[in-house]
C-alpha cells in the first residue's frame, strides 16, 4: 500500500551526490585550474538528479511524512513508504491521531515497508494513517557516486559537440549523419552506467 502524498519534513543540506573533488579528480584537472568549477557544480547537481529519476528515489537522507489517509480493503499489505532505506529508530506511525507502540511495527529498512503485527486489523483507520520516518543513504553508495561521475565525464566530454550526434563514412557512399537517443519523454542511460544505478531503482530492492 502506497501513500497519496509523501511531505520533504527535514530536507537535506545538498542532493549533490558527489564532490566537485571527486569529479575533478577524475578528470585530471590540474589543482590550480578552476576555471571551469562553477559549471561543474551545475553539471554534478544536474546527473545526480539524472540518477534520482532513473531510480525513482532520492538518495540523500532526508525526513519524510508519507500520508496515508482512510485506510480499507485488504488489510493484511504492509506499508510502502515513499522512499528507502528507512532508519527503522526513526518510523513513527499514527494511526487516527495516536502513535503506534514501537513494538507494534516492523520496518524492513531496505525496501521501506512496515507491517503491523499485533492488531488483526492492520491498518485500518478512519479519519488518517501517517509515517514519519528518514529515509535516504547517510553515505552515498560507492557504485551511485561513481555513476554519477561517469555522467558528469560524458557530459563534460560532450561539451563541445551534441552527444547524440553520430558520424560515419561508408565507401562508395559518402558520409552519414544520424542521430542516436532515446525516444521522446524516455528516461535512457548508458548501459555501463545504468547497471551502477539498476540495483537501486525502486520496486527492485525498494
Amino acid at each position: 500500500m502506497k501513500p497519496y502524498v509523501t511531505n520533504t519534513v527535514t530536507p537535506a543540506t545538498t542532493r549533490d551526490l558527489v564532490t566537485l573533488d571527486d569529479v575533478r579528480e577524475q578528470l585530471q584537472i590540474r589543482q590550480n585550474d578552476t576555471a571551469q568549477d562553477a559549471w561543474l557544480a551545475k553539471v554534478i547537481t544536474r546527473c545526480s538528479r539524472q540518477a534520482e529519476r532513473y531510480c525513482s528515489r532520492i538518495f540523500s537522507q532526508q525526513g519524510y511524512q508519507d500520508v496515508f489517509g482512510i485506510v480499507s480493503g485488504d488489510l493484511q499489505k504492509p506499508l510502502m513508504l515513499g522512499q528507502a532505506p528507512v532508519d527503522p529508530t526513526t518510523a513513527t506511525v499514527t494511526l487516527d491521531g495516536t502513535d503506534l507502540a514501537l513494538g507494534d511495527i516492523i520496518t524492513e529498512q531496505d525496501a521501506g515497508l512496515v507491517y503491523r503485527v499485533t492488531d488483526p486489523f492492520r491498518w485500518l483507520s478512519t479519519s488518517s494513517l501517517t509515517v514519519q520516518y528518514t529515509g535516504g543513504f547517510a553515505e552515498i553508495p560507492d557504485d551511485v557516486a561513481q555513476a554519477v561521475i561517469e555522467l558528469c565525464v560524458t557530459e563534460y566530454r560532450g561539451r563541445t559537440r551534441d552527444p547524440m550526434l553520430r558520424e560515419r563514412e561508408t565507401p562508395g557512399m559518402g558520409r552519414e549523419q544520424y542521430w542516436v537517443g532515446p525516444a521522446p519523454g524516455e528516461q535512457i542511460l548508458p548501459g555501463d552506467i545504468a547497471s551502477l544505478l539498476n540495483p537501486y531503482r525502486r520496486g527492485m530492492i525498494g
